[in-house]
């Protein structure tokens, strides 16, 4: 895939076409915005244009080396990601890219390192990386890649050219659903209503792990009455799925809060058309009445809440166990309105 086939963020691949052309591309950039709309594509996608044999403002995605920027096997591009049951980018893997800069160019005319989460580096990471940041080497790029900018050393974000992309329309997110494996135009429609613009989760949700969290997380909002010991059970089942993938903690909590109103909706408008989870309804109907407006209300303001706290860094293990006890709770759920 080139620059050209990505769908959305023209305007942003436009700028950047037209730095590389000027040669005032700057050495590190900060990509910022929702998981799963296309960040990470369109600095891969960059780093081919930096190296692709045939030059310009755009890869010819068919030479020898943007086929190796495609399947990492490329000398000059380095991809750090987090590690670890804490899922974290250590000081380690910041000085092995150190190590690779006092290196000169192996084979590429740039030398690019991406960092797909960048909100995971810890504190030394992060002062390892401010020094280098400080430091531009000639020729080398930093893609920086995060969906909570916020949890990104305020120093780091002053030395990176900061991009914001944003969630992708609904014609976006269908036509690229369309390119993919997902045929059934009734099944598309669906996927796009529960991507909220972002086409890694509306693939997710294609998937069978993606489609089985959701009808675990579904079940468990609307039933009648848990215990404190499920709602724990629950929540350990739930960080299972986030170890495996970040991407589904966030998943998780958009699913609480479409069920929640999804609710409301019925509750106040009776109206089953606009359902996030049409496929739901007869469940969602047999529950609107077991709670009041101002219980639904509490839980949708609380999962706002724990994703604030889960932005800040709040560990994910505390903030789903207390979600769920909070969910099954409903005179707390009340006063806490």
């Amino acid at each position: 895939m080139a620059l050209k086939e990505i769908v959305g963020h023209a305007s942003q691949i436009k700028i950047f076409q037209s730095s590389i052309q000027k040669g005032t591309l700057a050495h590190a950039y900060l990509f910022s915005g929702l998981e799963g709309i296309g960040k990470e594509k369109c600095a891969r996608e960059l780093t081919k244009v930096l190296n692709c044999e045939k030059g310009g403002a755009d890869s010819c995605d068919t030479c020898s080396v943007c086929l190796r920027i495609d399947g990492e096997t490329f000398s000059d591009f380095h991809v750090i990601v987090p590690s670890g049951a804490s899922r974290t980018i250590k000081i380690d893997d910041v000085q092995k890219v150190q190590k690779s800069l006092n290196l000169s160019r192996y084979e590429g005319k740039a030398k690019v390192i991406l960092f797909t989460e960048a909100d995971c580096l810890n504190e030394a990471a992060s002062n390892a990386l401010l020094k280098i940041l400080e430091e531009p080497v000639e020729k080398t790029y930093f893609f920086l890649i995060t969906a909570n900018h916020e949890a990104v050393l305020p120093t780091i974000r002053s030395r990176c050219r900061q991009v914001p992309f944003y969630p992708l329309a609904d014609s976006e997110v269908e036509q690229i659903l369309t390119q993919s494996e997902v045929k059934d135009p009734t099944q598309r429609e669906f996927l796009v209503r529960l991507s909220e613009g972002s086409i890694g989760r509306a693939l997710r949700f294609f998937e069978e792990k993606g489609r089985q969290l959701r009808q675990s997380v579904i079940k468990f909002a609307l039933s009648k009455s848990s215990s404190p010991t499920e709602a724990l059970f629950a929540s350990e089942q739930f960080q299972k799925s986030v170890e495996q993938d970040k991407a589904y903690l966030w998943d998780i909590l958009k699913i609480f809060e479409g069920v929640y109103r999804d609710l409301l909706m019925l509750q106040i408008a009776g109206n089953e058309k606009q359902l996030l989870n049409p496929d739901w309804a007869q469940g969602l109907n047999q529950q609107k009445d077991l709670y009041t407006v101002d219980q639904l209300e509490a839980k949708v303001i609380m999962i706002e809440r724990i994703r604030t706290d889960l932005h800040m860094n709040i560990q994910v293990k505390f903030a789903l166990d207390y979600l769920l006890l909070f969910l099954i709770d409903k005179e707390k759920s009340l006063a806490s309105h």
